[in-house]
């Protein structure tokens, strides 16, 4: 018995020969099944229903039309071949837990005039007939649906096709190169499909009436790709094959591929035939947009096309700034600073978005006369503002290059700083060769630190092995020579001394030889003195008996009973735990019997004592402490490892005290002490999570902007873009309550409902020219011209323009606008303003303005209030 996959959830069914209709009893679905004769054949449908579910219809559509071949009466294969052509997926409605069909591959062909539908039909019968006719009128419904919401839309010039995120869910490069054309197009006036911004407020469930308009009604589709698995993602390759299928018949439309960092024939081969644009190289911007621009504006002149490409690669608004940059640069090539900086600023008044004008202010900055010259800085300047801000505004060539000095000058700082310890610890090295045995050991031991403080770089490991090795050859060398010299002396204490230390040291040198060289020497000092004694005969033996007794007591006095007694004076001392004592005692005996093995073991204890109370401390919970009496035992035992061990215990301490505050809700105080973690455990994570919960807070307490502020600023994570439209939305309606303007010397403007715009007045500048106008949220209406906010924060303005004060296009992220005589001001998402306009009383100079949650123009003056209250 064959096993078949549902189509529908990809539960296993078992199938009979004679079964053609059932029903899965793990979703519920009844559905029509295929002949099975063999396995293989059930493999085959398995196959092409698993490709068909993931969203794979062209492969699906393959494997099916494979088993049509094979038998033209399969009437289960011809309906799986009409599902694919349409992109049908069958997914469960969550109200009524049914799976129901959903269209992927939208067409003006209805389902129900399909080839393979209707074969599917011509060779099924009773009931599987009914099935089949039952699920089609279901599809063509939903096709009906899409096709009436999709006349709805209003048509596109390009569709810009991409893959949005990677297998982690993190945004792809390919999404922000594609992000980068639509503005530029949308910047040219060409209205452009960019899912991630067209879909943005649209369910994922109703995208496809939304993607089937704009691929119709698109003449352009552009490609962006950067790896060839981009490319051929399920979704994207659904979306460019569809265009290509609809460019054999109208040949007016046309396929762009875009690709970077990739060899061209690695793109799919459809796309690899077709011209394409390499994103890396320089003009790609330019010659894209001419490429469009030959099918859009068809009907113009190639000159009108040449000058809106020319005018589109500036990066200026209308009031040129050209000349103010060349002026900016000039001034930089003689090393005027200031002037330099004063020229960029009055870019900045004109465009607050320029980025060259940023890389001039960082130039006038860091004191350099070239660009190329800013990785000769001394130090990184990626802190700076007006870095951050070139980076921000500029393309992506310049941002690389930007970055790429700052890590060149990071790189380089390293490599000096672990070059310079290098090089001062091989000096070290050097001079410890000359130093005395002693010394030369400390010295050692010193600069095998130096070269431990830089583990990695080029041979500094070794070094600092060789450094050890050399400093316990310097330490068996003192001792060596300090034995050497006791050994040169003729008395039995010295050469007792000499022994003593030659054999602590026996596996050093020729030490082994030396002490018995010296317990030799002792025997012969021994037997000389014996013969001495024997060659008095001429004194009475008397006397001599009486000599020999005298001269044996005093010996065993001065040579055995009082060093014993000493001896053993030293061995009570160091029994009391006494060890300083102890060792002031061995080492007057001068090598005595083992007494500097004595005084070892008596450092070694005084150690243990230290390292003991450094564990004490360590257990009471003072690690600062602890680290400190670790640090003094030299790596006596495991102490380097205890040190290790009690940062840790502080880190882990600052962690669960930053946890508790955060599970308090004090936000702000735990985000300080995780900071201080520097990426300890989670604490980056724990960062966000304290942020997220402030700003939900902020939200609660009706803090709209802090809240905005600190959702924008946390990008990704949750759902903190969605926060941020929430919050747009509402601090518009908060700040933007009137839906009438006026201005009584010249025009009134009501703002609608829907969103659109209507104008009263006489229109000698242009200030009525509103009704394109849409999504419109807020209006002012200044003086001869008149300023509209729209939902996506961006702002419109049209009238009189003699001093720039409708120059508004590039404005992003605006919150709220106020407009008077003869200049705007634009309140942004993150507490900053820009100004456009008459500025001859400084009116404009808003560009350092923070922390602002409202704003108001006035005639000749602009105000501004502060998240604190306090106003500017």
């Amino acid at each position: 018995m064959a096993i078949l996959k549902c189509k529908m959830c990809g539960g296993d069914i078992e199938l009979s020969t004679d079964k053609t209709f059932g029903t899965c009893e793990y979703c519920g679905s009844t559905m029509t099944f295929p002949k099975v004769d063999d396995e293989q054949r059930a493999a085959a449908f398995n196959r092409g229903n698993h490709f068909r579910r993931i969203g794979e219809f062209d492969k699906a559509l393959a494997v099916y039309e494979r088993i049509v071949r094979e038998d033209e009466t399969d009437a289960e294969a011809h309906w799986c071949c009409a599902l694919c052509r349409f992109g049908i997926e069958y997914v469960e409605d969550p109200a009524s837990y049914e799976y129901v069909p959903t269209c992927h591959r939208a067409s003006f062909d209805s389902f129900l005039e399909d080839v393979d539908y209707l074969a599917a039909v011509e060779h099924s019968d009773g009931i599987t007939r009914r099935q089949y006719q039952k699920d089609a009128a279901r599809i063509a419904e939903v096709q009906r649906s899409i096709l009436a919401t999709s006349q709805n839309t209003e048509p596109y010039d390009v569709f810009i096709c991409y893959k949005e995120s990677d297998a982690n869910g993190d945004r792809t490069r390919d999404s922000l190169l594609a992000q980068d054309i639509y503005y530029q197009l949308t910047e040219q006036g060409r209205k452009v499909f960019f899912a991630r911004i067209t879909l943005e407020d649209i369910a994922g469930a109703q995208y496809e009436p939304y993607i089937f308009a704009a691929l119709n009604s698109a003449k352009v589709m552009i490609v962006v790709g950067t790896k060839p698995e981009h490319l051929s993602a399920v979704w994207v390759k659904n979306e460019w094959s569809r265009f290509l299928t609809m460019m054999k018949k109208d040949h007016s439309k046309l396929l762009l591929p875009c690709y970077r960092d990739m060899d061209p024939y690695d793109m799919p081969e459809q796309l690899s035939v077709l011209q394409s644009y390499d994103m890396s190289k320089i003009g790609f911007i330019q010659d894209l947009t001419r490429g469009i621009a030959k099918v859009l504006d068809a009907e113009k002149k190639q000159e009108s096309v040449k000058e809106t490409v020319v005018l589109q690669q500036s990066a200026v608004p209308a009031n040129n700034t050209a000349p103010l940059l060349k002026r900016a640069f000039m001034f930089l090539e003689d090393g005027d600073w200031n002037s330099a900086n004063e020229y960029c600023e009055k870019v900045l008044d004109i465009d607050p978005e320029n980025a060259e004008a940023y890389l001039g202010k960082l130039m006038a900055e860091q004191r350099v006369r070239k660009q190329e010259q800013l990785k000769n800085c001394a130090n990184p300047f990626d802190q700076s503002s007006n870095y951050q801000k070139a980076v921000r505004f500029g393309e992506e060539s310049l941002a690389a290059e930007l970055k790429e000095y700052v890590i060149f000058i990071k790189e380089r700082n390293e490599t000096a700083r672990k070059d310079d310890i290098y090089f001062k610890a091989q000096k070290a090295m050097i001079s410890a060769k000359s130093a005395w045995y002693t010394k030369a050991e400390a010295d050692y031991k010193a600069t095998a630190q130096q070269f431990h403080s830089i583990k990695g770089y080029k041979d500094a490991d070794k070094l600092a092995e060789e450094c050890l090795q050399l400093a316990e050859e310097a330490r068996k060398n003192a001792i060596y020579r300090e034995a050497l010299d006791m050994s040169k002396k003729d008395d039995k204490v010295s050469l007792r001394g000499a022994a003593s230390r030659f054999y602590s040291i026996k596996d050093w040198k020729d030490s082994a030889e030396k002490e018995a060289e010296c317990k030799k020497r002792m025997d012969e000092i021994d037997r000389a003195q014996q013969k001495a004694a024997k060659r008095i005969k001429t004194i009475s033996i008397i006397f001599v008996i009486v000599v020999v007794v005298v001269a044996v007591t005093l010996i065993l006095i001065k040579s055995v009973i009082i060093p014993n007694s000493k001896y053993n004076a030293a061995l009570a001392l160091m029994d009391e735990g006494k060890y300083a004592e102890a060792i002031t005692a061995f080492k007057a005996l001068d090598g005595h019997k083992d007494s500097f093995i004595k005084i070892g073991e008596c450092h070694t204890c005084i150690l243990d004592g230290k390292y003991n109370n450094a564990i004490a401390l360590m257990d009471e919970g003072k690690y600062a402490e602890a680290i400190i009496a670790f640090e003094a035992l030299d790596g006596h035992k495991d102490s380097s490892v205890k040190i290790s061990a009690c940062h840790t215990a502080i880190f882990d301490r600052k962690y669960d005290d930053a946890v508790a505050l955060m599970e308090a809700s004090k936000y702000t105080e735990a985000i300080a002490i995780f900071e201080t973690l520097d990426g300890y455990k989670d604490s980056t994570d724990k960062i966000d999570m304290c942020s997220y919960g402030n700003a939900i807070d902020l939200m609660k307490a009706g803090k709209i902007l802090p809240a905005l502020s600190t959702f924008s600023e946390l990008g990704d994570y949750k759902d903190a873009k969605k926060k941020v439209v929430e919050l747009r939305a509402l601090y518009q309606e908060a700040l933007q309550r009137k839906t009438i303007s006026s201005n009584l010397s010249t025009h009134i403007v009501l703002l609608k409902t829907n969103g659109t715009v209507s104008v009263s007045s006489y229109n000698y500048h242009g200030e009525g020219n509103v009704s394109a106008w849409r999504d419109i949220v807020a209006v002012n209406a200044g003086y001869n011209y008149t300023v509209g906010l729209k939902k996506n924060g961006t702002v419109v303005a049209v009238g009189d323009n003699d001093d720039g004060q409708c120059n508004v296009s590039n404005w992003r992220n605006i919150v709220a606008i106020s407009s008077t005589w003869s200049h705007i001001v634009g309140l942004k998402e993150n507490g900053t303003v820009v100004a456009v306009g008459d500025n001859d009383d400084g009116q404009c100079n808003v560009s350092n303005w923070r922390d602002i949650i409202a704003v108001s123009a006035g005639s000749s003056h602009t105000v501004g209030l502060k998240a604190d209250g306090t106003v500017v």
